[in-house]
């Protein structure tokens, strides 16, 4: 890019730190390197290890330089000297930088190992800097073993690597590692406002320098290289939220608030409207659910700040219509069905189904509740009205139908009721009972594993860990004391006579005792019918008639549903 008669240079480029007071996020590494070059103990290998884009290959050259340079200043380098400018010129004969992903061969490191015998031309220090150096084949770091283990006095070998698992042990053992770490978000985004006012670069937002730091993912090149990027799209003095989020590729703003409003009011018309207009910007579907989960995490994190959170993202929510353990469900569900949707042959689709799958959570948990009086896009201003979590039940009605009307749901409750003195006090029939009185809460304690007799003065329920969502909504205070009052009435003992403790087991262990759920159970059960089917069907008669007249095998059995009819 020709500016002004001038080559331009890229940001990545122009601000790389020429001392090491200018490198951000590595101080661990520099203040190890500059007491080792105080107490003169410099080491004749290192390994510096880390992502990209944080400084690895910067920190070697300043290193070098340092070294070599012929009027430290202030434990920096001086970068006026004859030693530091020809680093910095890329012109030296004492610091060599090689690929060691187009220099992996044995020859090349045979090339090497004979030009280290060599005194530098000047100063101390001869400094050979291998980039990528997992690259190298294992004949070529066969070649280098001897000399890395009983180097010249006056050579410093650096080897940089965003993979260091790949090296041999033999290499590990004879380095001073230092692992760089990624830079935080935080340092980041100060280092980005440096740049940008020191360049006269201007946002619509001041959040929007934290949009570019977060796709950064800790490196400070690509932070820097996605600023550029944004730069060459933006047309006017300030860059836009619209022109950063088209150069990233991100999907607006938004778009993705009021996909996130659809799916926490169950509104379903604004998440149609929403989708499809994600689907026209054509944008990756990785990044809108990586965009979406972000906002949902945001929402978890601040569920107490109603205020500041319809502001920050132009939401109409009353917040209070919303618990934690919901958001939980919402954000879990989401990342774990991900994977799938962006592995199945209708991205798009499954995607969809997905999200509609939370928006219809109570319908899928079998959860009761007036929907519409709970969820629906409400006026802030509306104070009145009580605050309930979505898993609560709303009370019966207690006023009397009109004359010939009947209640079915209230007959058949007042049935069980009368009923259940004759029914087995035993876990599968109490989930039967608990379901007529909660189906929310029945539906959840049939993921729970028990192995026991229904002992409600001592009733010990436990959840695996991959069923933590589920415990957490028993866990409830209000679902906790319902979950008491109903087996209180199923056992007829006394409320204050009931003891309930909710606890988790590791999955090892729960693989380990085969203990199963109740869901589990009944999947097992029918996955062993299916099985059993399947071999009945394979022994059948007309089959292998069949199989002999056409001389094949039969390798695959479908059955349509559970009863195993084909």
């Amino acid at each position: 890019v020709i500016s002004r008669g001038k080559m331009y240079q890229v940001l990545a480029r122009k601000w790389r730190p020429k001392k090491f007071d200018e490198v951000i996020g590595q101080s661990h590494i520099t203040k190890t390197l500059i007491n080792a070059i105080n107490s003169e103990k410099v080491a004749h290998a290192y390994l510096f290890t880390g992502t990209r884009g944080v400084g690895k290959t910067t920190i070697a050259r300043l290193f070098a330089k340092a070294i070599r340079c012929e009027k430290l200043t202030n434990n920096n380098p001086c970068n006026e000297c004859n030693s530091c400018l020809s680093i910095n010129k890329s012109n030296s004969l004492d610091y060599i930088e090689i690929d060691g992903a187009s220099n992996n061969g044995v020859d090349n490191i045979r090339e090497l190992v004979e030009n280290v015998q060599y005194l530098p031309s000047s100063g101390k220090y001869k400094v050979y800097v291998v980039d990528e150096v997992h690259m190298l084949s294992t004949g070529a770091f066969n070649a280098l073993l001897k000399t890395l283990e009983e180097p010249p006095e006056h050579v410093v070998f650096i080897f940089a690597t965003t993979d260091p698992h790949k090296l041999l042990g033999t290499v590990l053992s004879r380095c001073q590692r230092f692992d760089f770490k990624s830079v935080s978000i935080d340092t980041l985004v100060s280092h980005l406002n440096k740049i940008s006012e020191a360049e006269g670069i201007k946002f619509e937002k001041p959040e929007l320098v934290e949009v570019l730091a977060y796709h950064g993912d800790g490196s400070v090149r690509d932070s820097l290289s996605l600023l550029d990027q944004v730069l060459s799209l933006s047309t006017g003095d300030v860059i836009q939220e619209e022109e950063l989020y088209a150069s990233l590729g991100l999907v607006n703003k938004k778009m993705i608030s009021n996909i996130v409003e659809s799916i926490l009011t169950k509104d379903i018309d604004l998440f149609r409207k929403s989708i499809d207009l994600v689907k026209s910007e054509n944008v990756s579907y990785e990044t809108f659910l990586e965009q979406t989960l972000n906002l949902m995490f945001d929402v978890i994190n601040n569920i107490d700040e109603q205020d500041l959170l319809n502001k920050k993202y132009n939401f109409n929510i009353n917040f209070s219509f919303l618990t934690t353990a919901e958001l939980m469900w919402i954000y879990e569900s989401i990342i774990k069905d991900s994977n799938w949707a962006l592995q199945s042959f209708d991205i798009p689709r499954s995607i969809e189904f997905i999200l509609l799958k939370v928006i219809k959570r109570e319908e899928i948990l079998g959860i009761e509740s007036d929907s519409k009086k709970k969820v629906k896009r409400q006026p802030l201003e509306l104070k009145s009205i009580e605050s309930k979590s979505i898993e609560s039940m709303p009370e019966p009605v207690t006023s009397v139908p009109p004359e010939g009307v009947l209640d079915e749901d209230k007959v058949v409750r007042s049935e069980l009721v009368e009923d259940k003195v004759h029914i087995e006090k035993n876990w599968d029939n109490f989930i039967d009972y608990c379901r007529s009185e909660s189906k929310g809460i029945a539906v959840n304690l049939e993921r729970a594993i028990f192995d026991g007799d229904l002992n409600p003065s001592n009733l010990k329920i436990t959840f695996s860990e991959d069923s933590k969502i589920f415990a957490d909504f028993v866990r409830e205070p209000d679902h906790f004391n319902k979950l008491k009052q109903i087996l209180s009435k199923f056992c007829e003992v006394p409320l204050e006579d009931v003891n309930v403790n909710i606890s988790n087991i590791d999955d090892e262990k729960k693989k380990e005792d085969n203990l199963l759920s109740k869901v589990e159970k009944e999947q097992l059960a029918e996955e062993q019918d299916r099985e059993s089917m399947e071999t009945k069907l394979k022994e059948n008669k007309f089959i292998k008639q069949a199989e002999d007249l056409f001389n094949t095998k039969i390798t695959k059995i479908v059955l349509n549903d559970k009863r195993g009819n084909k």
